[in-house]
């Protein structure tokens, strides 16, 4: 996976709907190892979804994609309290892995 990938399919990636942000939500919180936020976006055209550690990172993405804002100004969710991982929880996987992982569900998807 490159890493245009990653950032597409990762914690900084864009999310079509809320539901999909909060799905991602706990990953985002463990490889960051702290509490993130989901925040409501548009580019004038369409609403998504992005997940940002905390306000100051909205607003450093907001000055870096002038195109975008933020209607509410504050995020949609929050963590109240961040637990951390407990070890064996959460693991990267190697890239052999990744291909299994792929695989299997490419049998299961059809």
């Amino acid at each position: 996976m490159d890493d245009d990938e990653r950032e597409r399919h990762g914690p900084r990636a864009s999310f079509s709907s809320f539901n999909d942000a909060m799905l991602y939500l706990r990953a985002a919180e463990a490889l960051f190892n702290g509490p993130c936020g989901i925040y409501e976006l548009t580019d004038g055209t369409k609403v998504f979804y992005k997940i940002f550690v905390d306000k100051d990172g909205l607003m450093n993405y907001l000055i870096e994609n002038p195109e975008k804002r933020c209607p509410l100004g504050e995020a949609l969710h929050e963590t109240e309290e961040f637990r951390p991982a407990s070890k064996g929880q959460i693991q990267r996987l190697d890239e052999e892995k990744v291909e299994q992982y792929m695989k299997e569900k490419e049998e299961i998807d059809g």
